[in-house]
Parts: structure tokens; sequence; C-alpha cells
């Protein structure tokens, strides 16, 4: 994006229009149906203006911590969500971090409080949970290669690191600014978030 969009969309800050900007620029594969998730960063007093915003969608969302006066946020829609983290590779990566073990209807909201608790230890000084990448929809051996490796040793670095399988990774990065240009472009034209998530 260039610097004049992000220019102009900051001198609106105080409306919904800044939001609805921030949402499409930072979650645009999510909201066009690629990714189960996406992390959001928002001014802390935002959170009634996003409300009201997703409010005409089936997104979810649920803030994880603040930190010098923003909201770090996470994005979802529930049935996507819920088999993303009952994969048994991803059930896997988060058993072994210490996460519940639990296959259940409330799959959802309990691994996402456990993720709700280790973010708010790391914003008081604690270690970054790294294994946040099964939530992001990372693929489960790039997650566990990342954690074993401290994010070292990478073969490519985008959306994530890609430690297998880069070519595949390529090709979703593509995807991934494609659809960031789109959602971009139909916001400049007006449309709507429920427009945009179609």
């Amino acid at each position: 994006m260039t610097a004049e969009l992000n220019r102009y969309f900051f001198q609106k800050k105080e409306t919904d229009q800044y939001l609805k900007f921030l949402i499409v620029s930072q979650c645009a594969p999510f909201l066009k149906r690629m990714r189960a998730t996406s992390l959001l960063t928002i001014p802390d007093g935002t959170k009634i203006q996003m409300v009201s915003l997703l409010s005409q969608t089936e997104i979810m969302w649920r803030e994880l911590g603040t930190d010098k006066g923003k909201s770090i946020c996470i994005l979802y829609r529930e049935p996507d969500l819920k088999e993303l983290l009952g994969r048994p590779e991803n059930h896997h990566i988060l058993y072994i971090n210490g996460y519940p073990d639990i296959n259940s209807e409330n799959l959802v909201e309990i691994q996402l409080k456990e993720l709700k608790k280790r973010m708010k230890q790391f914003i008081s000084k604690g270690k970054f949970p790294h294994e946040i990448g099964v939530f992001l929809g990372y693929p489960a051996s790039d997650v566990e290669q990342f954690i074993e490796q401290d994010g070292q040793n990478y073969k490519m670095n985008g959306y994530w690191k890609v430690y297998d399988h880069v070519m595949d990774a390529a090709r979703i990065f593509s995807a991934y600014d494609q659809a960031r240009m789109l959602a971009v472009n139909e916001l400049l034209l007006g449309y709507d978030l429920k427009m945009i998530c179609r």
C-alpha cells in the first residue's frame, strides 16, 4: 500500500472509516476467507466502534491484550477456528505447549482463554506464546520448527517464517497480497465490511 493511502486514512483516525481501513489492511486474507483467523491491532479506545462494524458480519473477535495504547485482537469465524484447532497436528502442538487437552464443544472458548492468558503474561514481560501460529493457521511444521529453532534458520519470511514447503508458502503469500489489494480497493469504492467479506 502506498504511503499516501496510509496518510489519507490516518487523517481520518477518529472515524469508522479509519477503523475499517485497519481491519481491511491487516486482515484482508481472513476477510476473503483464505484464513481462519487474523490478528488485528487497533487503538485502545475503538472497541465499541469495532463491535458496531463487525456486527454486520459473522466475524467474532476476542481481545488478547492491551499494550501502549493499543488493543491486540484476534478475529475469527468460530466454525473455521474450531476445525483448525481440532486438527490432530495442531492439537498436538497446543498440548505439548501446555494447553488443555480437550476436544469439546467449548474448544474455541477454552483455547482462546488460554492464549489470552499467555498474551497478557507476555505483555507483562513474559515469554511470547509462539504457538499462536496454530491459531493463525500457519502450517504445523512451520510452527514446530519456529519454536524448536527459536525463529532462526528459516527458508523464507513473509506472513510467517517458512521452514518447509517454500513454493506452497510463496503461492499463499502472493494470494494474500492480492486479497489485500482487492479488499483495499473495495473499501475505497465504498463497500461495507459485509460486502468485502463475501
